[in-house]
């Protein structure tokens, strides 16, 4: 069943050429990024399915944040993006912009529910970005025009620790146990059902 609609869900949004053009151009600046993203995509939809939160339009519009949601990235060098150093301070806002250069790439009437899921979706976990602490809270620096509901929110914890759990595995190298460790220490008691739910689909 798990299988079926995640097939089915992928079908209705890879046909679409103008959201293949994105991953695609993603794919040519820093392929590892992009199929990270594709990855994500499937375990965030594997997420919603488990935890029956999302309906199938908001399942889809989950798989499309997925995909895109380090579509900002092309803004960013790739040899920054494959530096193992010790980033400088300054590097590192680099990187978190592109969160928000995602969200003004993601720029379609029929994605903005999956806009409204990307900008979200690091504000969660010890480092938090574009908005952290009281921005959060208040919506202060909102530049972007969120969607404030609380299921757009859910949706963005499923993409944050589905995010978080394939980078802890394929760039940092931890087995499932230790990425879960890893991860129940970085969202320091948020998303806490998504990550039990996480520990017993992961792989």
């Amino acid at each position: 069943m798990e299988r079926q609609f995640l097939f089915e869900v992928k079908a209705a949004i890879l046909n679409d050429a103008w959201v293949m053009e994105l991953v695609n151009k993603l794919a040519d600046h820093h392929r590892y990024s992009a199929d990270h993203c594709l990855n994500v995509a499937d375990l965030g939809v594997t997420l919603s399915l488990a935890t029956s939160r999302l309906n199938t339009d908001l399942s889809e519009q989950l798989w499309v944040a997925g995909a895109l949601h380090d579509i900002g990235k092309l803004d960013v060098p790739a040899e920054l993006l494959d530096d193992s150093r010790k980033l400088t301070e300054e590097e590192w806002q680099m990187i978190e912009g592109h969160v928000r250069a995602g969200y003004e790439k993601v720029d379609n009437p029929r994605y903005e529910a999956a806009r409204n899921i990307l900008i979200q979706h690091h504000e969660f976990g010890q480092r938090r970005y574009p908005r952290n602490g009281s921005e959060r809270r208040q919506g202060e620096r909102a530049t972007e025009r969120r969607n404030p509901e609380p299921v757009l929110i859910e949706a963005a914890k499923m993409l944050a620790v589905a995010d978080s759990y394939h980078a802890s595995r394929t760039r940092e190298g931890r087995d499932h146990q230790a990425t879960m460790e890893y991860l129940r220490q970085d969202f320091n008691g948020e998303c806490s059902g998504y990550l039990d739910t996480m520990a017993a689909i992961g792989c």
